[in-house]
Order: C-alpha cells, then structure tokens, then sequence
C-alpha cells in the first residue's frame, strides 16, 4: 500500500522588529598590575634509601625428613605433669566456685524480680488512688491542683 502524508502548511512567522537603542559610552579606567616576581625557593633533594637485594632461599632436595615417628623423650616429663595436675585442680576449684556464686547470684536476682513486681504493684495502686483523689481537685486528673502543705501527696 502507498501511504501519502497530508500537506501541511506552517503559517510563517516574522522577526518582530525591536527599536535600536544607543546607550552612552563608560569611560573605564586602565588598570595594570604591577609585576611580582616570586622568590627562589631551593628544596633539598631526597634520596631514599636503598634496599638490600633479596634472593629466596633455594630448598636442597634432601632437606626434608621423611620419619614420621613421634619424637622420643630425652627427659623425665613427670614434673610437666604434676605442673598440669596443679593447672587442672585450680581449674576445677574456680569452676566449683564459680558455680556457687552463680547459684547465690540468681537467687537473688529472683528475690530483687520479685521485690520489683511487688514494688510496681505497689506504685499502680498509688496513681489509681491519686487519680481518684484528683478528680474532685480544681483540674482533674490532668492537672490535680492541691495545697502542698496538707494533700500528702
């Protein structure tokens, strides 16, 4: 299928004319600054020194052992022992006492929970009592305006 599109025709626009307008010329002063030369400033050459040349280490090709045994005991190992005896017995008194004291510990922390409980119980009671008492003060609740010298509270 052919397909035509529709002529259209751009209506043309004009340049509107705008009025010349000759403005006074400004008289500018000339302005030259005067020449700086910076000074000399000689900074001192550094040199790094030089690091020493590094060459590895070649492996000789019998340098590694091929006895996998256990080494044998040249000394008597019965002091080490009774040394780590010593280490174990402390480390078991400490644990022992470790353990008491955390037992003690959340003992209380169970008794100071329910003295907390007890002491929120305690402070609900108060404000639901305050509350009450306020509520036939000049503000109500809200403000609950009282003499301080004889409300107690």
């Amino acid at each position: 299928p052919k397909f035509d599109a529709p002529k259209f025709d751009a209506p043309t626009i004009t340049k509107p004319d705008i009025p010349k307008v000759d403005l006074p010329k400004v008289n500018v002063p000339k302005f030259d600054a005067p020449k700086f030369d910076a000074p000399a400033v000689n900074i001192p050459n550094f040199e790094a020194p030089k690091t020493p040349a590094f060459k590895p280490p070649t492996p000789s090709s019998n340098s590694y052992s091929s006895d996998f045994s256990s080494p044998s005991r040249d000394r008597d190992m019965s002091f080490e022992e009774e040394a780590q005896a010593r280490l174990d017995a402390a480390a078991a008194e400490a644990k022992g006492e470790y353990k008491e004291l955390d037992a003690a510990a959340k003992k209380v922390e169970k008794e100071a929970k329910k003295a907390r409980g007890e002491a929120n119980k305690a402070k609900r009671e108060y404000q639901e009592k305050r509350n009450k008492a306020c509520e036939t003060r000049p503000g109500g609740k809200i403000i609950c305006l009282r003499n301080p010298f004889d409300s107690g509270y």
